[in-house]
C-alpha cells in the first residue's frame, strides 16, 4: 500500500508526504504517542497471516505445512516492532 501511494504521486508531493510525515511522527512526539498508544491497545496481531505465508517457499514445496513458525515468539516480535521499527517509548 505504501510503495503503491508513493509510486502515484510526483517527486514534489512525495518529498512533501514524507517531510510531513517526519514532523508528525518525531521521536518523543505527541502524536507518536497517541499512535503507539492506540496500537498498544490493538495488541499483538491474533490472526493467521497468510498473505505472508503464501509467499514464502515452503507455500510452494511444502504443501500440506502451515507455514508457521512453531517456535516464533510472537510477545517478543511484537515488543521489537514497537520498540524498533515504531519507536515506541522513545
Amino acid at each position: 500500500m505504501q510503495q503503491n501511494t508513493l509510486l502515484n504521486i510526483d517527486e514534489s508531493a512525495r518529498n512533501s508526504l514524507i517531510e510531513n510525515l517526519k514532523k508528525e511522527l518525531e521521536l518523543g512526539s505527541d502524536n507518536l504517542n497517541k499512535i503507539c498508544q492506540a496500537i498498544q491497545k490493538v495488541g499483538v496481531p491474533k490472526y493467521y497471516p497468510k498473505y505472508m505465508v503464501q509467499h514464502g517457499i515452503k507455500a510452494f514445496l511444502e504443501k500440506e505445512d502451515n507455514g508457521l513458525n512453531e517456535k516464533f515468539d510472537k510477545g517478543e516480535f511484537w515488543r521489537l516492532a514497537l520498540k524498533d521499527y515504531l519507536h515506541c517509548g522513545e
